[in-house]
């Protein structure tokens, strides 16, 4: 796991400020997409866990007319934060496989793709739009890399999660 150094020049700058938004920029582990592991200098306390805690936004599925099924907030989240993990089985890349006349195939990298037709989670019902209010970021977090949608501008309750697949 990641070395943590936010104890840089005698500043600890893992201590979250009233500005969530803000708090990442502050600490060199997550401005490298990294979490922080357990030899983190404030340790449990430390807020660059998020993936290893679970912290992400209350997201459901429901039926969008005209684009199929979608996801969308169920609370208010903050730019910045994480909505949730794309999931699925890691497949060598190859053309997109469509099951029932859907595709769930993620690029990763170069040489992988996520699969979340089998093992994905919520996310893979995130659309497309030319108008984002969310990204995918690959983070590193526990010793492997994982896709994480964060949103880009605050997102209010209620609203569709949308992302640029293009």
């Amino acid at each position: 796991e990641g070395y943590c150094d936010c104890a840089v020049k005698g500043r600890d700058t893992c201590v979250r400020t009233d500005d969530e938004s803000k708090a990442d920029q502050a600490c060199t582990q997550a401005q490298a997409y990294a979490e922080c592991g357990n030899g983190a200098h404030r340790g449990r306390n430390c807020k660059n866990k998020r993936i290893q805690q679970g912290e992400f936004a209350k997201v459901s599925v429901f039926w969008d007319d005209g684009m199929g099924l979608g996801a969308r907030a169920e609370e208010g989240i903050d730019e910045g934060g994480f909505i949730g993990l794309y999931t699925g089985i890691m497949t060598r890349r190859r053309k997109g496989v469509r099951r029932n006349g859907h595709s769930y195939i993620m690029r990763f990298d170069e040489t992988w793709n996520v699969d979340a037709a089998e093992g994905g989670s919520l996310m893979r019902f995130v659309n497309s739009s030319c108008k984002p209010n969310a990204k995918i970021v690959r983070w590193y977090s526990g010793r492997k890399w994982h896709l994480v949608y964060v949103a880009t501008r605050r997102i209010e309750s209620g609203e569709k999660i949308m992302v640029d697949y293009g």
